[in-house]
C-alpha cells in the first residue's frame, strides 16, 4: 500500500479510531527506539546489535 494511499485510508477513519493508530505507532517507535538507528548523513536505517538479536530471534 502506498503512503499516499495509507494516509487516505486513515484520514477516512473516525477521529478515536485515528488516535489509536498514532499512539500504535508511538508504541512501536518507543518500543524500537534501541533497536534500530537511522544514519541522518546517509538516510539509511541500520539495526543495532540488539536489533539484530531480535531479528535473529524471530527468523528461528
Amino acid at each position: 500500500m502506498s503512503p499516499e494511499l495509507l494516509l487516505e485510508n486513515i484520514s477516512n477513519l473516525p477521529p478515536f479510531s485515528r488516535q489509536e493508530i498514532f499512539d500504535f505507532v508511538s508504541f512501536l517507535s518507543q518500543k524500537y527506539k534501541e533497536e534500530v538507528i537511522v544514519s541522518s548523513s546517509t538516510k539509511q536505517v541500520v539495526l543495532s546489535d540488539k536489533g539484530k538479536e531480535f531479528i535473529d530471534k524471530r527468523l528461528i
